[in-house]
């Protein structure tokens, strides 16, 4: 864990993002280390369990007091640490499971302490369902934790919020809109202001619009030479065709067919050649290690890509720099 959550951005880019990893590392470990000076048992939302490997390891946790980690969907044992802190995505859902815990503490005669951070953003709606499933007065705090902007490679950010769209397109909930605006405004804290934004489609133009107007609110501005020179807004809606088609990179390849979570994919035993004796083998993926991305992808194609699809992939990465030994390797499995 603690290797992932630094070499994935070694990458050669213009901007550090080992910087705001830092910042939000930071915040995490200040956060969770403030709750209560004793131990902790920290409870995951399962959806964060990969977010949280990439940015702080288990030996920082366990510096700030965390001496056992559960996810949430599990029971908690009676013996678990006298300091209980949740993190969870702000879904209404999730807090049933959290009363089902404390209620099972209560009526096994288990006292806790427990305190609630919802991520990136504190939800009313959450709130108001911890109190309608009585256990509010159980829970000593509840706050948030503004884990916006999640570098997955040395030139990737991603929020992670897989409903966004979802939300705000057909729910009309703008809240995931406001997270991008607070997320940049924090990248611009780091990075200097961005000066020149454009984008397009109505939501492009809210997300500007609240970056305007936060600026204003802001008491002081950034005096950090920008290390952007422009930020382009591009609302999803515009565009609802290209996310049906298939993808012709090597990640993106090998995520419709497996899937790729926070950098990972785990690769099936039917895999050629065989990985790790059988077992499903779980590997990284990031730009810090091109050989074995390419290793990887060897090894996914030969098990997955029909040979008619397959000559069209190739032909689509033919213009990239590295495809050539590519070709050299695939032509010993028989491919070529």
């Amino acid at each position: 864990m603690a290797q992932r959550a630094k070499s994935y951005l070694s990458g050669g880019t213009g901007v550090n993002l080992a910087a705001l990893r830092e910042f939000i590392r930071r915040d995490l470990l200040e956060t969770i280390g403030s709750v209560s000076r004793g131990l902790k048992g920290l409870v995951i939302d399962p959806s964060l369990i990969g977010l949280l490997g990439l940015v702080a390891e288990f030996s920082a946790l366990r510096e700030r007091g965390v001496d056992k980690m559960y996810p949430l969907d599990v029971t908690l044992p009676r013996e678990c640490p006298p300091a209980i802190v949740y993190l969870v995505r702000p879904d209404p859902a999730l807090m049933v499971k959290i009363a089902d815990h404390i209620r099972g503490h209560d009526a096994a005669g288990v006292e806790r302490e427990y305190f609630v951070f919802f991520v990136p953003r504190r939800g009313v709606v959450c709130e108001k369902e911890i109190e309608r499933l009585g256990v509010r007065g159980n829970i000593r705090a509840i706050g948030e934790l503004q884990l916006n902007l999640i570098p997955l490679d040395s030139d990737v950010l991603s929020m992670e919020l897989p409903q966004s769209f979802c939300e705000s397109s057909l729910h009309g909930d703008l809240s995931s809109l406001h997270s991008a605006a607070l997320a940049i405004m924090q990248l611009q804290v780091l990075f200097g202001t961005i000066p020149r934004v454009c984008g397009k489609g109505s939501q492009a133009k809210h997300v500007a619009e609240m970056l305007v107007r936060m600026r204003k609110e802001q008491p002081e501005q950034s005096l950090t030479t920008p290390e952007f020179e422009s930020l382009v807004l591009i609302d999803r809606g515009i565009d609802l065709i290209s996310v049906m088609c298939t993808q012709l990179t090597y990640e993106g390849l090998i995520d419709e067919s497996y899937g790729i979570d926070f950098n990972l994919v785990e690769l099936p035993p039917a895999v050629r050649p065989p990985l790790q004796n059988g077992k499903p083998f779980k590997a990284e993926l990031n730009s810090g290690d091109m050989v074995r991305i390419e290793q990887i992808v060897v090894a996914c194609l030969a098990g997955m890509v029909p040979e008619a699809r397959f000559s069209a992939f190739v032909r689509q990465l033919a213009v990239e720099k590295w495809v050539v030994r590519l070709h050299l390797v695939i032509a010993t499995t028989g491919y070529a």
